[in-house]
């Protein structure tokens, strides 16, 4: 692990409700490679999974046990870390575990704000400021 995701702040609460679960979320998640990834100590959140290029460039070096196999990037602090599989869950399951709703730490409410954007089904897809790849944007 490079850095654990922060968990300050003091969310009033997520985002029940939202799209985060509409079915084309869902899909697109799929698509992009964004699932839910939990470090331990912290709650599940939201991350995408790193190419083997831009894990190998920005990974390279760091050392990981062989279980700890896939590289994911962090929605809303940018961190990244090796995480075994055991550790993650599909968008569409962890939103079904309410891990979007719940009462949240503020830096998470942002985060799945984060990644509301990046799979936006119908508007333009924006990636966070410092992400590592742009995404890919929705047939007009």
């Amino acid at each position: 692990v490079v850095n654990p995701p922060a968990a300050t702040g003091a969310g009033a609460g997520g985002s029940g409700g939202s799209s985060v679960e509409h079915p084309a979320m869902a899909g697109a998640a799929v698509a992009c490679n964004v699932i839910w990834g939990r470090v331990r100590g912290y709650p599940f959140w939201p991350a995408q999974v790193l190419s083997a290029k831009e894990a190998e460039k920005r990974l390279g070096g760091t050392k990981h046990s062989k279980d700890a196999s896939m590289p994911l990037m962090f929605f809303g602090t940018l961190e990244i870390a090796w995480l075994q599989p055991r550790d993650t869950l599909p968008w569409a399951a962890g939103c079904s575990k309410g891990h979007h709703r719940r009462q949240k730490p503020a830096a998470l409410v942002s985060a799945v704000d984060q990644v509301q954007a990046f799979l936006h089904p119908t508007a333009r897809r924006k990636a966070p400021p410092g992400w590592w790849c742009r995404p890919e944007q929705t047939a007009a």
